[in-house]
Order: C-alpha cells, then sequence, then structure tokens
C-alpha cells in the first residue's frame, strides 16, 4: 500500500470511528432491552432513549470526558454544559459572548424550522414515503410512543447527541482534512446515511447541511443543537398534534407557503455563507507528555 493510501485511511478512520462506536453502543443496547424483563414493556421511543444514552456514554468516555482534547472533539469554550461534561469545551479562540449565541440560537431554529417545512412538505409530494419500507417502519415505531417521551428523546436527547456526535467531533476532524466545505458536505452525507433508509437519508442530508452551515458560521455546536431540536419538535408536532392539517396538499396555498419556506431557509443559509468567519482549521495542540 502506498503512502498517500496510509495516510488517506489515518484520516479517514477518526471520522468513522466515533460513528461506529456510537451505533454499535447503542445497538448492543437494543439487543439487550429486548432481552431483559425488565425493559420488555418499553416501546421503541423509550428503548431509542436508552440506546442514545448509552451512546453518549461512550463519546463522552472516549472523546468528551477531561484531558482528552487530543481525542478529536470540538471544543468550544462557550458552552456552559462543561459543568456536566468536564473539560469538553475549553481551549478554542472563538466569540463566547451571550449575546452572539442567543442569536445564533434562534437564527437556527428559524432556519432548520422553515426547512423542515419545506422538505416535509416536498417529500409528501412525492411517492417516496409509501415507497420506503423502512421509513414506515421509523414513522410506526417512533411516532407512537406517548408526547413526553416523544419530545423527551426524539425531539431533545436525540438531537444533543448527534450534534454533538456529527458536528462535535465528525465536523472538525473532517475540517481539518477537507477545508469547511469538505466539512460541511462530507458530515452531512454521514448524517443522512447513517439514518438508513432513502427518505430519512435525503432529509438528514439536507438538514445536515444547514447544520454545517451554521456550525461553520458560529463556531458553538450549541448553535445547531438548537435547530435540530426544532427540526424534529416541528416534525413531532405536525404528527401528533395535526399542525399545518388546514393546508391542502397539491393545492395554491401549499405550494406557495412550502416555497417561501424554502427560499426562506436558503436565504438564511446564504446570510451565514456571506458572514463565514476566516477561520483556520480546528488544530488540536500537541498532548503532551503522559505519565500513563
Amino acid at each position: 500500500m502506498s503512502a498517500g493510501a496510509n495516510t488517506k485511511n489515518m484520516r479517514l478512520w477518526p471520522v468513522i470511528y466515533p460513528i461506529l462506536l456510537y451505533f454499535a453502543t447503542s445497538q448492543i443496547l437494543d439487543v439487550m432491552q429486548q432481552m431483559l424483563p425488565f425493559t420488555a414493556g418499553f416501546d421503541a421511543v423509550m428503548r431509542q432513549g436508552v440506546d442514545t444514552l448509552g451512546g453518549l456514554a461512550a463519546l463522552y468516555l472516549s472523546f468528551l470526558k477531561g484531558g482528552r482534547r487530543d481525542k478529536g472533539c470540538l471544543p468550544v469554550r462557550a458552552f456552559d454544559a462543561a459543568r456536566v461534561l468536564p473539560g469538553a469545551f475549553d481551549g478554542v479562540h472563538r466569540s463566547d459572548t451571550t449575546g452572539q449565541t442567543a442569536s445564533g440560537c434562534l437564527l437556527s431554529a428559524l432556519m432548520l424550522g422553515l426547512g423542515s417545512f419545506a422538505l416535509n412538505n416536498l417529500f409528501a409530494m412525492t411517492e417516496l414515503l409509501q415507497r420506503s419500507e423502512g421509513y414506515r417502519f421509523v414513522e410506526r415505531s417512533f411516532y407512537s410512543s406517548g408526547l413526553f417521551w416523544e419530545i423527551a428523546v426524539l425531539c431533545i436527547l436525540t438531537p444533543v447527541t448527534e450534534e454533538l456526535l456529527y458536528r462535535g467531533i465528525v465536523f472538525s476532524r473532517l475540517r481539518d482534512w477537507l477545508g469547511r466545505w469538505g466539512a460541511i458536505v462530507s458530515s452531512a452525507l454521514l448524517f443522512g446515511v447513517m439514518h438508513m433508509n432513502v427518505v430519512q437519508t435525503l432529509y438528514a442530508f439536507g438538514l445536515g447541511l444547514l447544520l454545517g452551515i451554521l456550525m461553520e458560521r458560529c463556531g458553538d455546536v450549541r448553535v445547531p443543537m438548537c435547530g435540530h431540536i426544532a427540526a424534529n419538535l416541528l416534525s413531532v408536532l405536525r404528527g401528533e398534534l395535526g399542525l399545518f392539517a388546514g393546508l391542502a396538499k397539491g393545492s395554491a396555498a401549499y405550494w406557495a407557503v412550502t416555497l417561501a419556506a424554502f427560499a426562506a431557509a436558503a436565504g438564511l443559509a446564504g446570510f451565514c455563507i456571506a458572514r463565514f468567519p476566516e477561520r483556520e482549521p480546528y488544530a488540536r495542540e500537541p498532548a503532551g507528555p503522559s505519565s500513563d
């Protein structure tokens, strides 16, 4: 094998490994829950909550725990939850003013809410929703629990964990390797593919592009977290409470609102791109000598 191929593999593995670790941990926990008698009454959403917590614990121990900055997590000094994840988000030279973070989170929630609304409407006008058995299985499984658990797991826990993984770890490593646009597109592609059905892959890829743009624009993982939460919350409330049910599919009003939402999301993304800061790759500081 050539030296160039070795170098490429050495760069690719640190990107793939965190994703494999997260999903392996989640799958093991899912199998265990189906075997253990005291978890037999858990529905799919509750099981996903346990799986996600296990995956988050694996990421914390492997990448986020204090003293592991050389492991490749994107540390963001502004992240106040460093008190919960000690040492995880310190040491990057970024702006950490509360006002900038708050405005970024509002922008993120608006952009992802509009993008989610537009994409859901566009997919509803195709046959993909009916033809994708994988999507229909997910829909039956994860939108059949109580609203409390759906919001807690699907709208809060899962988005926070996935953003730590895809924008906090994967994006930062890809950006060191491929630059800003390579990281935005590649992290979105990985985010989409790991949903494992055509509808969610396309949907997650589209939203992943927006999340990557927000990460590059604001440099704070809380910002894409807020957007991801907003997109999932809108989808859950739409499914459970019938939001926008009065908007007849295929009507002139339906298309007008859908295209307006799509244009607004694209416009906000363009605003972020135009204001991309000049930023060096997220280079890691040397780990230094170890006593281990």
